[in-house]
């Protein structure tokens, strides 16, 4: 029983995290090109803030949220979470790495905005100075969606009369 937990969790990871990845070029491809022109080196930043606040964090509540009500309390729903958007991540970069074998997956990976949104950012700014402001964002991706996770699991719980939490 509980191996089907696990592959029921990672199908619905992967099923979150493919869909969103598939989303990304109808959102992050324009807002790119919308906001390039005012933010200059800072548009990558500004565009992934912007991806976090409205596709991880919710992907990650939802995941959080239907793992719970389908499976009951997480042991820790903040893990959970992270567990989920560490999966996230590494597809974004299987896309990014396998982009030039498949057209598909190189729309999917932003090839054509992406790299240049970065390079941008490093001659504007300085690489140290991307290099900080990305590790200060993938923080706060992190936080952000644990707390996702750990708002998804009370909310949850919370509806049901035999929570501790009410």
């Amino acid at each position: 029983m509980k191996n089907r937990g696990w592959i029921g969790r990672g199908a619905l990871a992967v099923v979150l995290a493919v869909a969103a990845i598939a989303a990304a070029p109808a959102v992050m491809e324009p807002s790119y090109q919308v906001l390039q022109p005012r933010l200059g080196p800072f548009t990558l930043i500004v565009v992934e803030v912007l991806y976090a606040l409205f596709i991880d964090f919710p992907l990650a509540t939802a995941y959080v949220a239907i793992v719970t009500a389908w499976q009951g309390p997480r042991r820790s729903p903040a893990r959970s979470a992270l567990g989920f958007t560490l999966l996230f991540f590494a597809l974004i970069g299987a896309c990014i790495a396998l982009a030039p074998t498949s057209e598909l997956l190189a729309t999917w990976a932003l090839a054509d905005t992406f790299p240049v949104a970065i390079a941008e950012a490093v001659d504007g700014l300085g690489a140290p100075t991307v290099g900080l402001l990305l590790g200060g964002f993938l923080a706060f991706d992190l936080a952000l969606c644990a707390t996702g996770g750990v708002t998804a699991d009370a909310l949850v719980l919370s509806r049901h009369a035999k929570s501790d939490i009410t």
